[in-house]
């Protein structure tokens, strides 16, 4: 126990210098991967001593190395045999409580695979992004082999359109415009998840989950790989990078001033973190002009991989309707395509 009260303080020393240091010109992705990462370490010291069955994963924002202050911190135990690991687990859930860790916690075997592929969108969605932390890493990598097996073409193809629906019904909800007046600042359009649901896209399409164990965020890492895979440019990755952790940084803020979970950024929210920047009333106008052009960045981008999947893979043009425009381009369904576009320059266009 004194092991356990040690660890303890020695977490809340740390996270209150890491929360201490957050101010208006912080790099936002940093805050959240310097968080994660004192978790997960705060994690495997707590049960260094352990030699356990099962695996424990970081899962949700934890696993994107994304957290906000007031963010849940969800953990995955994936086990094997769950009644043979149960006092195991309800041991490991209390002695994090012990060391002062909340987390929140699901616990997975292989079959819960294909029962959520086939029936729950979000449970199975949360697969996606788990990051092992410690235990058997054996079962860990078994459980990603069988993942990323349970998803064929067919699969591929129902998960995309599942995906887009949900996307649609989410700005049904909390509004289909970048422009809110009092955004959603997860969940409205040009949110984090717009983003977010491209990576789920993109992992469902290249059965990559792209969960790197370098010290860097989940969406650092999705933007190296799409623009490695020509979904964007390095300068438009630049732009969304930095919308990204914009909107990220008023989503901290908004955590601290409410002292919770939010993500309704509300009239009065804004206000008050206009005193919180050090910034006069007058500028609240300029203050929300800059979250309406990053999530209209984020928005864009989305809109236009979403296009990508549905001429490509969900509403395929065939090939024997293609014309020739010249020598260097021809037409299909909508869109214009070059023959060479390995060769494409600015004047060509």
């Amino acid at each position: 126990m004194n092991k356990l009260l040690h660890i303890k303080k020695s977490f809340h020393s740390q996270r209150h210098n890491i929360f201490s240091e957050l101010n208006k010109d912080s790099d936002s992705l940093e805050f959240s991967k310097k968080f994660s990462i004192l978790l997960e370490n705060t994690i495997r010291e707590i049960i260094a001593d352990e030699k356990f069955n099962f695996a424990v994963a970081a899962a949700g924002s934890f696993s994107r190395r994304e957290l906000s202050p007031y963010s849940d911190v969800d953990l995955m135990i994936i086990s094997e045999n769950v009644e043979n690991d149960k006092n195991e687990i309800v041991s490991l859930i209390t002695k994090l409580f012990d060391a002062g860790l909340e987390v929140s916690h699901t616990v997975r075997e292989s079959s819960d695979i294909l029962k959520f592929r086939d029936s729950d969108l979000h449970a199975f969605t949360q697969f996606f992004e788990t990051r092992f932390i410690a235990g058997n890493h054996n079962v860990y990598k078994n459980w990603i082999g069988k993942l990323l097996d349970s998803i064929d073409e067919t699969v591929k193809a129902n998960l995309l359109r599942a995906f887009i629906e949900d996307q649609k019904m989410r700005y049904a909800k909390f509004g289909d415009s970048p422009k809110m007046l009092e955004p959603n600042l997860k969940l409205s359009a040009g949110g984090l998840r717009d983003l977010q649901s491209i990576e789920w896209m993109f992992i469902l399409d290249h059965k990559d989950l792209i969960n790197r164990q370098f010290e860097q965020t989940q969406t650092e890492a999705l933007l190296s790989v799409l623009t490695e895979n020509n979904y964007t440019t390095t300068k438009e990755a630049e732009n969304i990078l930095s919308a990204y952790k914009h909107i990220l940084k008023l989503r901290h803020f908004l955590h601290l001033i409410t002292k919770s979970k939010t993500d309704r950024f509300e009239f009065i929210h804004q206000q008050k973190l206009l005193e919180v920047f050090g910034l006069p009333q007058s500028e609240l106008q300029n203050f929300m002009k800059e979250y309406f052009e990053a999530a209209n960045t984020i928005y864009r981008f989305s809109k236009s991989v979403i296009k990508k999947y549905l001429l490509e893979i969900l509403e395929p043009v065939p090939d024997s309707l293609a014309f020739a425009l010249d020598d260097d381009f021809f037409i299909k369904g909508k869109v214009i395509y070059a023959n060479r576009p390995e060769n494409l320059s600015f004047s060509d266009i």
